[in-house]
């Protein structure tokens, strides 16, 4: 969005990005683990879930379960096409019992053809240490490390169906977890965000 204002005539002087800071004092530390990834949002074309569904399909991944939140036009479609065992459809929870669910998963994943700005889902997942799959599309790599590991192509299916193989990588998956976390508690802090809003109206004042 900065680029594209740029791009009408506007000087870069006159804009600031401001992120939502992230408030997760509420959320208790994980002690259970099991072999699940998350996707929670809208089921719908724009969101990619069906893509999502046919690369875990094609990635084997045998003793990992996929666990889809959430409701939308296409859910009974996908339910009735793709109702394999390790396939879950959990249908709308409230956010307590979605965050329950990513602290116990190998990691939470979007295959969002949309251009997201930032991604509640994905930063609350990096607070609790989880890792996110997502496609390399709009702002998301902003709020992860750079060069991160797991961000795939969306022109390319089989990069999605590669990067879910990585979860039965259990270090790999807990040492990207942790650079998450460490990553967002620096960018999303509190104090961080207010001091940083509050530096911008002193200097427009």
């Amino acid at each position: 969005h900065k680029n594209f204002i740029i791009n009408l005539g506007i000087s870069s002087k006159k804009i600031e990005i401001m992120q939502n800071y992230l408030k997760t004092d509420f959320i208790n530390e994980s002690t259970i683990e099991e072999n699940s990834i998350i996707y929670a949002g809208r089921i719908s074309k724009e969101k990619g879930v069906e893509e999502l569904v046919r690369s875990f399909i094609s990635a084997n991944l045998l003793n990992t379960k996929l666990k889809i939140i959430g409701d939308g036009p296409l859910l009974e479609f996908l339910k009735d096409k793709y109702s394999e065992e390790n396939i879950k459809y959990l249908g709308e929870l409230p956010n307590e019992k979605v965050l329950e669910e990513i602290k116990k998963a190998r990691a939470v994943i979007t295959c969002t053809k949309l251009f997201e700005n930032q991604p509640t889902l994905l930063c609350e997942a990096s607070s609790l240490g989880v890792p996110s799959i997502f496609p390399n599309r709009g702002g998301i790599n902003e709020f992860f490390p750079e060069n991160y590991e797991l961000m795939f192509d969306p022109n390319n299916s089989q990069d999605l169906v590669n990067k879910l193989k990585l979860v039965d990588q259990s270090k790999k998956l807990k040492n990207i977890g942790k650079s998450n976390k460490d990553f967002i508690k620096k960018l999303l802090d509190e104090k961080k965000v207010i001091n940083d809003f509050e530096k911008i109206l002193i200097n427009e004042s």
